[in-house]
């Protein structure tokens, strides 16, 4: 397996995301963003630029997260923007020598995932479109499932399957812990993270490592909060035994989603990036003690 991270969770600029990725010791990471911008907005010479600092420091581009059809566009809204950033993240895509980049499928409309009028066929509509802009220019396009249409339950990702030709997975098992199981309707009843991943694990090419659980607040509510891998109901040891055991060919990524953790004497920018690295050295630990126990069978 490949081991990576979206490395714009250490920091913003691309020295920031090389050095975590070297002090973690690992040789790939996920673009999502360098200096605030996503891929599909820095100017092709930036883009080389890039490219060739990169290529400097021994690193490679596993995937691009990009933006297209995520929590912050509109299935009600023009699909010209999502066609755009498409075909603008192929052209940069080839200067980088990658060929993984992350879709999503749209969120919920009305932000309600149980709205019975999600208009399905436009979204099959315009993620068939984008994944044929990638196709035609021998990328793979991997959907995730988040706060959109296939984040409702594995019967929503294994739809998209079945609608978008040529679309592949990145499985997440923070996104689904916590996520309401849509197709068990209400009241809500939370996704198993494992189940999920079961149900769709011949299309996944990617795995995202996120974890969360709920976290009881001073008024008494439970809140779920984002935790290290392994420390929350994600299944996150469970699912590495299964990609460690199986000889899993493709990328495992860090997604911690924990912002700073304060540390005494730290700033808020060295508490981001030594939470990032101390999460990526975690996920070695864990994946490292999944090659023992599968290697003592």
């Amino acid at each position: 397996m490949i081991l990576s991270g979206l490395t714009d969770e250490a920091g913003d600029d691309l020295e920031s995301q090389i050095r975590a990725t070297r002090e973690i010791g690992w040789s790939h990471i996920d673009l999502r963003k360098v200096d605030g911008k996503f891929l599909w907005e820095q100017p092709l010479e930036v883009v080389r630029a890039m490219r060739d600092r990169l290529d400097e420091a021994g690193i490679k581009v596993a995937a691009v997260a990009s933006a297209i059809a995520n929590g912050q566009k509109d299935i009600d809204k023009p699909f010209d923007p999502d066609v755009e950033e498409a075909r603008e993240l192929v052209r940069r895509m080839e200067i980088l020598g990658t060929r993984l980049v992350r879709v999503m499928s749209y969120p919920p409309r009305n932000n309600d995932c149980f709205d019975p009028d999600q208009r399905e066929n436009e979204r099959f509509l315009r993620l068939r479109e984008i994944v044929r802009i990638f196709v035609d220019a021998g990328l793979q396009a991997l959907h995730e499932n988040c706060h959109n249409y296939g984040g409702f339950g594995p019967s929503y990702t294994k739809r998209l399957i079945d609608e978008v030709p040529g679309l592949r997975l990145i499985f997440d098992p923070g996104n689904s812990t916590g996520s309401p199981d849509v197709a068990a309707g209400q009241p809500v009843q939370f996704q198993s993270a494992w189940q999920f991943f079961k149900a769709v694990q011949p299309w996944v090419d990617e795995v995202h490592i996120k974890d969360r659980k709920q976290i009881q607040q001073k008024d008494g509510s439970l809140q779920w909060e984002h935790t290290f891998p392994g420390e929350g109901a994600g299944d996150v040891v469970r699912l590495l035994g299964e990609l460690v055991e199986n000889g899993f060919p493709g990328v495992v990524a860090i997604e911690p989603h924990l912002g700073g953790v304060p540390r005494p004497g730290l700033s808020k920018s060295e508490a981001r990036f030594s939470t990032y690295v101390e999460y990526g050295r975690r996920l070695n630990t864990l994946i490292d003690a999944a090659r023992s126990k599968t290697a003592g069978r």
